[in-house]
C-alpha cells in the first residue's frame, strides 16, 4: 500500500513504483496532472484506476509486470504519450 504521506506532491513530474509488490494504485496519483512519467511495473496492480485519465501531460507510461484484468480505454487518449511498455 502506498502511504498518503505522498498525496500533497502536486508538482511532481516523474512517479516510480517500480517493483513495490504494491497490489493498487490510490486514486490521488490521478491529482498529479503534471506527471510526465509513470512508472510501476513489475507489482501485483489488477486494475488501473479511472482517476488516471487525468494525467493528460503522460509521455511515459510503464504499466509491465502486473497481472492487469483489461488495460483502460482512456490510455488511448494521452496525445503526449511517447512511450508505453506493458510486457509482462
Amino acid at each position: 500500500m502506498i502511504k498518503t504521506d505522498i498525496k500533497n506532491l502536486k508538482n511532481i513530474e516523474i512517479l516510480d513504483f517500480d517493483s513495490n509488490t504494491i497490489d493498487e494504485l490510490p486514486n490521488f496519483v490521478g491529482d498529479y496532472t503534471n506527471l510526465t512519467n509513470l512508472s510501476f511495473q513489475s507489482n501485483k496492480i489488477t486494475n488501473i484506476p479511472d482517476s488516471l485519465s487525468k494525467l493528460t501531460n503522460l509521455t511515459i507510461l510503464d504499466i509491465g509486470g502486473n497481472p492487469l484484468k483489461e488495460i483502460p480505454t482512456f490510455i488511448g487518449n494521452y496525445e503526449k504519450l511517447e512511450s508505453l511498455s506493458m510486457t509482462n
